[in-house]
Order: C-alpha cells, then structure tokens, then sequence
C-alpha cells in the first residue's frame, strides 16, 4: 500500500509538473538527449527571451515545459541542427511563483515552487516541519477556477495510515500563490482526581480512557465510576454528560474525574 500511495503522489507531480508555465525571471534546465553540448541552465530575461546554442533567441514566456521542449525540438529540426531530437526542460527556480506557509510550523514564510518542491508535503518540510502545537488538520487555500477553494488535509490519513485514495492531484500538488496554513491543535481539559490535571491537545479519534492515559491515569482518591463531560453546545450553554471510557471527546471538553467515597 505505501509503494502504491507513493507511486500516486508521483503521477501527481509529474502531471503538475507538465502544466507548469513558464515565466519571466525563471531559471530553466535544458538538455537534449545524447548531445550533451547542447544541456545549459540559462534564466528566462524580463521580455520572456532565453538564449538557446545554435538557434539564439526563444520567446517561452507563458508556454508549458513540454511545448517549450517542443519549440526547441522544432527550431533544432528546421536548422538541421540534430535529426530527431528529444528534448527536455525543467523550471529549476522561479521568482514569480511562490508558496506561503503560515501558522503553526517552525518556519513560516514565502516558499519558491520548483523542481523538487511541488507538493503540500515538499512545503511543511521546507517550513521546517509541524510545531508541537499544530493541528492534525491543515488547510489549502488556492484558486480554482477563479474562485477561492480551502481544502482540509487530515494530516495523519495522508502521513500514518498510507492511504491517498481520497485525495486528489488539486490537493496533494500545489500552485503558484497558494497559501497553506496550519491551525492551531485544539484541545480539551482534564480536571478532578487524576494526577496531572490541565489541558491538553485534543489527537484524533481520541476516547476518554486515552483522554484519562495522557492525565496520568485515575488518582489515589479518584474513581472511574461517575465520570463528568462538561460540553458547550452550539449557543454557549454547557451541559453534563454522564460518560464512559469508550465515549469521544470534542474540541474545548472537561472530562471531570470524581473523588471516590469509599
């Protein structure tokens, strides 16, 4: 399954990859295969130009990776310059397409999409990873269509259970100017007779024997009969839920542990 989830993300990137265009100040690798002479990094200039051996100047400006290896394949043939050639290009750094990452990662800041970076993964480890207070749920915000799309990613069914099958090429590879923020984890509290009372993150799917295991376990005088969960509703009233340890706790609960009697 992981080999598989793996392969996906790859066929993502290389579609991505494909549709990218080609802009003004972009930095391009290009080769042609079996004529290494041929192979040069060479920037896009301000007017959208780039310099070529033997056939000068090339308008790419606003074309794909893959009609731009075209042109060049093109101006190769009609010079009788290589017979049949193959010819490929790759945008190795870009000035105008950029990603934030923002929120709760150890680097936030204005990334550059690129070869190697193209992906919501490529960007939260260039941001140096997750903080210890992220969320397990980031959200992408980006353009589609012309209209603005916030997508939520649950971090651990794309990293920990290997499973992509819900996820698609607009999630997983991002776009120039698309923003990915990373919300801070909420959480939940632990009060009464436990041993390590406060708050605390509030994980996935988490019930409250595990809610329990994080405060330290049941105190001296505690007990697990009568356990409290104290829930806000929608308009602010809290209420007392009568709980048991296989109930889910919810974002801004206090599971309140009662002191035995006997």
């Amino acid at each position: 399954m992981k080999k598989y989830c793996v392969f996906l993300l790859m066929v993502f990137v290389f579609k991505a990859t494909a549709t990218i265009e080609i802009q003004p100040g972009d930095l391009l690798s290009i080769s042609v295969y079996k004529n290494p002479d041929l192979t040069i990094e060479n920037y896009v200039d301000d007017n959208g130009m780039l310099k070529f051996p033997l056939v000068g100047e090339l308008e790419l400006s606003d074309q794909s990776v893959v009609d731009a290896a075209k042109i060049i394949e093109q101006k190769l043939i009609e010079g009788a310059y290589v017979k049949d050639p193959e010819v490929i290009v790759k945008v190795l750094s870009s000035r105008a397409r950029s990603i934030s990452v923002l929120g709760h990662v150890r680097v936030p800041g204005k990334y550059q999409l690129n070869i190697g970076n193209e992906t919501v993964v490529d960007f939260i480890a260039l941001a140096g990873g997750l903080s210890a207070s992220a969320s397990e749920t980031l959200v992408l915000i980006k353009s589609l269509n012309g209209e603005t799309k916030k997508i939520e990613i649950n971090i651990v069914d794309l990293f920990l259970k290997n499973d992509i099958s819900g996820f698609n090429k607009d999630v997983l590879v991002v776009s120039p100017s698309d923003i990915i923020y990373v919300p801070e984890a909420p959480s939940f509290y632990i009060f009464g007779e436990v041993n390590r009372p406060g708050e605390y993150k509030l994980k996935q799917d988490l019930n409250i024997l595990q809610a329990l295991t994080l405060g330290g376990g049941i105190g001296p005088r505690g007990t697990m009969n009568g356990l409290i969960i104290k829930r806000r509703d929608s308009k602010g009233n809290i209420t007392e839920i009568e709980a048991s340890v296989t109930d889910q706790v919810l974002e801004d609960d206090v599971v309140f542990v009662k002191e035995s009697f006997f």
